[in-house]
């Protein structure tokens, strides 16, 4: 018998999702250290209307000035390379003005500006490195049924619990869990929707009724609005993302993600392989 998550929205994702007329995500919960997905701590839901992706640089601007003079000055006496001509030199007089005080600073400006003579910087741009990666979901969720409710309350309280750190001691703390997000389309992982590397939940945000004073008998919401923040772990390289022949992402990269979950094809695999997982680890606790 095929293993079924115990949270899934909407209730129909499953059926929808197998006959490939609805594209869904996961979200599969990992402990800090463990290749392993927690069996009992999966979300499958429906694809939001809107998905943006933001990869940024980040660079630093270096001025290479003082290292070209300093070049060029002992070129010059030593006969070497390009003589300094008289703009040169007035520009470099007038950039140790600027280094001798205020008052005598704002002489080698003012001058400067009259003779039109400036030393040039030699500005580059200087790469520091990739920022991290964040993601943000806005899910609407409106419950046909009173249980649907329940399913709604237990995934908004999956996201919350993990977000927060859990003792390790009476001073330290121990990191809490990342999410591994797949998109799906079909039987296949989508080769159209970006790649996501584990991350950290954030921030979450939870909204109750916010079209109307709607509740179920039990006195469930009938409509949840959820936003929910996630941060990749680390900045990423180009070998992290892209296989090195072709524009296919490197799905294999993705940490020390268990293989037989890493391969599953479907939403049906995944959760098959993770039940399998699951079995074997208790089957060893018993023992």
């Amino acid at each position: 018998m095929a293993y079924t998550p115990i949270l899934t929205y909407p209730s129909t994702l499953r059926a929808d999702a197998e006959t490939g007329r609805q594209p869904y995500m996961s979200f599969a919960l990992k402990r800090h250290g463990d290749p392993t997905i927690d069996a009992k701590s999966i979300v499958f839901m429906y694809l939001p209307a809107s998905l943006a992706v933001s990869d940024g640089a980040n660079y630093q601007g270096v001025d290479l000035g003082a290292a070209r003079q300093a070049k060029a000055g002992g070129d010059f006496l030593m006969g070497k390379g390009d003589a300094l001509n008289a703009n040169d030199i007035a520009g470099k007089a007038l950039s140790a003005f600027k280094l001798g005080g205020e008052v005598t600073a704002a002489a080698g400006a003012e001058l400067s500006l009259k003779l039109g003579i400036a030393l040039n910087p030699f500005t580059n741009i200087a790469f520091e490195g990739m920022t991290p990666r964040t993601w943000s979901f806005e899910f609407k969720m409106m419950s046909e049924s009173a249980e649907e409710a329940k399913t709604i309350r237990d995934i908004e309280n999956l996201f919350r619990k993990n977000m927060y750190a859990r003792k390790a001691g009476q001073l330290s703390l121990h990191y809490p869990p990342v999410v591994r997000t797949q998109f799906w389309d079909g039987e296949s992982e989508s080769n159209f929707l970006p790649m996501i590397m584990d991350s950290y939940i954030t921030a979450l945000a939870v909204t109750y009724n916010e079209s109307g004073s709607m509740y179920h008998d039990d006195g469930a919401p009938v409509e949840t609005s959820m936003s929910i923040s996630l941060s990749e772990t680390r900045a990423l390289t180009q070998s992290d993302l892209y296989m090195k022949e072709n524009f296919q992402y490197n799905r294999t990269g993705r940490d020390d993600m268990d293989s037989d979950v890493q391969n599953a094809t479907s939403l049906e695999e995944l959760s098959a392989s993770v039940q399998k997982k699951d079995e074997e680890k208790n089957a060893a606790e018993a023992n």
